[in-house]
């Protein structure tokens, strides 16, 4: 029997950015040219994989992750501190109808993708001891969740005008209201935006291992194939 092969985001119709923490060749240690990074090296340049030059990086070495190997499924992930890590791209801007999708795992509190822009923050964390798997739509209050404290996996959110719905494996798992934010630049790691109706800490800490964006509604068909591919590539239940 064949076996259908992973469906890697940048293959999706509209994929703005594309990050995936278990391509090594992805990784440097240095905003611009440099090389790669060696197990356990901080993290200055996280190549988008979309084909967009949607590059997330850092120039402060403090606040820079670390490329963990084999940590997530036997797969590579970025570990981002409790303090001050973040790999940023203040250009890039998707408007709504946007999709996300994200897997990571916290050890305590989170990692988000987030909105670069302070007053627009859409957000994604991947798990931890309070108000964990959440994404959020900040500056008009629109909050989307999950009640699963053990999900270590990846979520979908689809935001367009006058809707936002989580996702995960073949559930819809929750819906809120009118959404119209723009994601103005991206944060992957510290959340940077106004953090309320979420209520945490701005320094968060855990493992972002891919995350990716798309300037349109995926379809159910591609969402679901999306799911499973991931599911399949990271070991995790669907």
């Amino acid at each position: 029997m064949r076996r259908m092969r992973h469906l890697k985001p940048r293959e999706i119709q509209g994929c703005q950015l594309a990050l995936d923490a278990s391509i090594p060749t992805s990784l440097y240690d240095a905003t611009s040219g440099g090389s790669l990074v060696a197990a356990d090296g901080a993290v200055a340049r996280w190549e988008d994989q979309s084909g967009n030059g949607n590059h997330v990086t850092q120039a402060t070495s403090g606040n820079r992750p670390l490329r963990k190997v084999a940590e997530k499924k036997g797969l590579d992930a970025l570990l981002f501190d409790a303090t001050n890590d973040r790999l940023i791209n203040a250009s890039i801007s998707v408007a709504t109808p946007q999709t996300l999708f994200a897997f990571g795992a916290a050890a305590v509190q989170g990692v988000f993708i987030d909105s670069y822009a302070p007053s627009q923050c859409v957000a994604y964390r991947g798990g931890g001891g309070d108000q964990n798997n959440k994404f959020a739509a900040v500056n008009n209050a629109v909050s989307l969740t999950i009640a699963d404290d053990s999900l270590d996996g990846g979520l979908v959110a689809t935001f367009q005008s006058g809707a936002a719905t989580l996702q995960r494996g073949r559930v819809s798992a929750s819906s809120a209201g009118a959404f119209t934010n723009t994601l103005n630049g991206v944060s992957v790691g510290n959340l940077r935006g106004n953090p309320s109706p979420l209520n945490v800490n701005y320094a968060l800490d855990g493992y972002m291992c891919e995350t990716a964006v798309w300037n349109r509604v995926l379809p159910d068909a591609v969402r679901l194939r999306l799911n499973d591919s991931r599911s399949r590539k990271w070991r995790t239940d669907r």
